[in-house]
């Protein structure tokens, strides 16, 4: 993307959420807030005492009850240049969970299809209770799938149809966005989230991420986000489930095994830069 302004490096980028990732664990333990690093973060830390190299963002787990609190206290507390931005404090939001931001960078993604420009950011996901039956959770886990769709649908995707050459798409896109913007808003998201807040994390056996994620997979007893482990994480110590493994294994099987070459790629298009 050719703006005449310098666009950061991945490793700068990485830099940048490493320090984001510092303040965040700073604020959770003043404050007592569970979390967890997660998904390729987590990878990272285990396997690579670090970012996976062509890794370019971090990904967080915090237990409801932390997540909602993290997300009334940040908005309450000065964290600069730190802010968040989600679905309970911003209509329209095109995420289904928070993204913690640095907000003297600005971070484009390509394809632009969403209406806010953030920066270089944590993804913080709550973890939700889950039914005990595998087939009642499964279909809790669709139940949202569909609802996520539907969100994304009137909040970002109109935006893919607009960039569109074609004529009849580009009408489509307006028409979509239109109503998003004034009708429908949040109003999936605070379907999805009923049902996803439907059980309380602590009074359940098994838990998982349901806002977003890989479904049932996700699905795992309680216990292994109860407590945590401290792991190292470049030059800092964060915290992990104390069932990592497990956890890690649920999603992608043997994780210490490194990906096909041609897999090893960096994951999002964006494009990052300083604010001037």
């Amino acid at each position: 993307m050719n703006t005449g302004i310098k666009e950061l490096s991945l490793k700068e980028i990485q830099t940048i959420a490493l320090e984001a990732l510092k303040h965040f664990d700073s604020f959770c333990q003043t404050h007592k807030l569970r979390y967890f690093l997660a998904c390729g973060t987590l990878i990272g830390a285990i396997r690579n005492n670090g970012f996976i190299p062509w890794d370019d963002d971090i990904d967080i787990y915090m237990p409801r009850k932390d997540y909602m609190e993290f997300i009334e206290l940040s908005e309450r507390l000065s964290i600069f240049p730190y802010k968040i931005i989600s679905p309970y404090n911003t209509r329209n939001c095109p995420y289904t969970y928070v993204k913690f931001y640095d907000s003297r960078t600005v971070l484009i993604d390509l394809p632009d299809t969403v209406r806010y420009k953030l920066g270089v950011y944590l993804d913080v996901y709550p973890v939700d209770g889950l039914p005990d039956l595998p087939a009642v959770s499964d279909k809790l886990y669709s139940d949202i799938r569909k609802l996520i769709r539907r969100h994304f649908l009137f909040n970002a995707r109109y935006k893919i149809y607009i960039k569109n050459s074609d004529y009849c798409k580009k009408l489509v896109g307006y028409l979509i966005g239109f109503i998003g913007i004034f009708f429908i808003g949040n109003y999936y998201f605070k379907k999805l989230d009923k049902k996803a807040r439907s059980m309380e994390f602590d009074k359940c056996n098994y838990v998982g991420r349901l806002v977003a994620g890989k479904g049932s997979r996700e699905r795992i007893l309680k216990d292994c986000f109860s407590a945590y482990v401290r792991v190292r994480f470049e030059d800092g110590i964060f915290n992990a489930p104390k069932c990592y493994h497990q956890y890690l294994f649920n999603l992608y099987g043997d994780y210490m095994e490194l990906p096909p070459e041609q897999e090893r790629v960096k994951r999002h298009h964006n494009y990052v830069y300083w604010k001037q």
